[in-house]
């Protein structure tokens, strides 16, 4: 494979502050290397992965705070040492890059649906553009070895935020994304910290802990000497009992703030502080899931995880029911084995029934159904998996997480047999995005494989496609689909030969 050269961005790190120069090197962008090294080691992939978003980090934190614009596969350069480079949008030697970044095959792609052009530059539309380029990485490359379970799990989770702009949930910093990434994480990470969130929610329950200490209801300023009498006479005696019930109100507080830190804002060390703590309600397990998701190694004492989760879950405080079963399911899933698939799935049904009727709690939902339906899948559980991504279908609302779920039940279906119910959920997903040449080429590979299929029917087909989405032709899945099934183009005339 013959190199080109580009001018790239050198951006250079002193203390807080970032510069940038420009340098030309020899090299491809990424979407070509990638074309001709599928099979990678995943430490590399992780690796380049990783130095992508860092890339970005500084960029974002130059002069004037600029945003990078264009963040595809096609921006990216690896050098002939393997280095990884953003391109310099303005060079000259660029514009043949550019050209191809305007195409609409690569905007439908690398952009959301209601930014279809690059017009304008934010932070959002680049940790958009970032998790697009991580899913394409992580879909055109055949890592060795293959990604755990636990680490597909974590990046869905990472690129999904990045992915659903509208969600509370969303990244708002590039800063945010590392401290999420699962490797790596010996780098010098720079973010901020979520302080402000932590002081709203330890003044609202040590507010609400003060109410139940006291015994007043909140916003009485006055009360009666009667009133007052009442509650000196409910207070206990003997102080040694007034002390229990003052350690198992401290106790609480830890514990709620533990979970806040643990399952909302996945700040790991200050979770784990809490809760180790707290000598009840199971705190030590949760201590335990949070020092696994700090580290984030593979090295943990699998079986002391899971008899603690089975202690945990019997010793679940009064009113937590919902947050330490979220707990659990999140402890469960680090486990990797078919005993704790089958605690996701029941777990799952458990918490799901605890949030019906209650609101905001969408994408936690989310979450849950996600894992329980993954775990389906590894018990070989077809209908039960698709039953659930059909459930998640209808609280998604970002177009690239609903094109995934298309793409994965017709892929579900067509393996359990269904091929009528598999061609329906894809053209459905085609009616509902036109311009995902993924589902299109889902479609296509669909009836060229069916032998039943006349091969006639799979060339109008083919034909329809072109002229919706004229890119298709160029895009690398089309050409292996040119060459498997023997597709031959001249002109607007399509022949499939096999």
């Amino acid at each position: 494979m013959s190199s080109l050269g580009f001018d790239v961005l050198r951006l250079i790190e002193h203390n807080r502050s970032c510069y940038v120069s420009s340098e030309f090197v020899q090299g491809r962008s990424l979407i070509q290397w990638l074309k001709y090294h599928p099979n990678i080691p995943k430490e590399q992939l992780f690796s380049w992965m990783y130095e992508i978003m860092r890339q970005l980090q500084l960029f974002h934190r130059l002069r004037g705070r600029p945003c990078y614009q264009y963040v595809n596969p096609y921006s990216i350069i690896i050098s002939g040492e393997e280095k990884l480079y953003l391109l310099d949008a303005g060079a000259q030697s660029s514009e043949m890059l550019i050209r191809k970044m305007q195409r609409k095959a690569v905007r439908d792609n690398f952009l959301p649906q209601e930014e279809n052009i690059y017009r304008k530059a934010s932070i959002g539309l680049d940790i958009y553009g970032l998790g697009r380029t991580w899913q394409y990485m992580l879909s055109v490359t055949d890592p060795a070895p293959a990604l755990t379970k636990r680490e597909a799990r974590r990046l869905r989770k990472i690129i999904s935020r990045c992915l659903s702009r509208q969600s509370k949930h969303t990244y708002r910093s590039i800063e945010d994304i590392q401290k999420h990434f699962p490797i790596c994480r010996t780098k010098p990470l720079h973010y901020k910290k979520q302080k402000k969130v932590l002081i709203t929610v330890a003044v609202v329950i040590v507010a609400a802990a003060g109410i139940l200490i006291r015994g007043i209801p909140f916003g009485s300023a006055k009360k009666s000497s009667e009133q007052r009498e009442d509650v000196v006479r409910q207070m206990p005696a003997d102080k040694s009992e007034m002390k229990g019930k003052d350690d198992s109100t401290n106790d609480l507080l830890k514990f709620d703030m533990g979970m806040v830190c643990l399952l909302e804002l996945d700040e790991y060390a200050k979770a784990a502080g809490y809760l180790e703590e707290v000598g009840r309600y199971g705190a030590d397990c949760y201590a335990m899931i949070a020092r696994c998701l700090e580290k984030d190694t593979d090295d943990t004492n699998m079986s002391a995880l899971a008899a603690a989760l089975k202690r945990a879950e019997d010793d679940i405080p009064e009113g937590r029911e919902r947050k330490c079963v979220h707990g659990l399911i999140k402890g469960y899933s680090l486990l990797d084995t078919e005993e704790a698939d089958a605690d996701i799935v029941r777990l799952g049904d458990v918490y799901l029934s605890l949030s019906d009727g209650e609101g905001g709690q969408e994408e936690t939902d989310k979450e849950i159904m996600e894992l329980m339906a993954v775990s389906y899948e590894e018990m070989q559980k077809k209908p039960e998996a698709l039953s659930m991504y059909e459930r998640i279908l209808e609280h998604e609302e970002e177009t690239g997480n609903r094109e995934e779920l298309f793409a994965k039940m017709t892929l579900l279906r067509e393996a359990g047999g269904e091929m009528e119910k598999a061609w329906e959920c894809c053209r459905k997903g085609m009616e509902e995005l036109p311009d995902s040449s993924r589902l299109r080429l889902l479609y296509i590979r669909m009836q060229c494989r069916d032998t039943s299929v006349d091969r006639n029917v799979c060339a109008e087909t083919i034909k329809a496609s072109i002229t919706e989405i004229p890119e298709l032709t160029e895009m690398e899945e089309f050409k292996k689909l040119q060459r498997e099934y023997d597709i031959q183009l001249e002109g607007e005339e399509v022949w499939v030969g096999r």
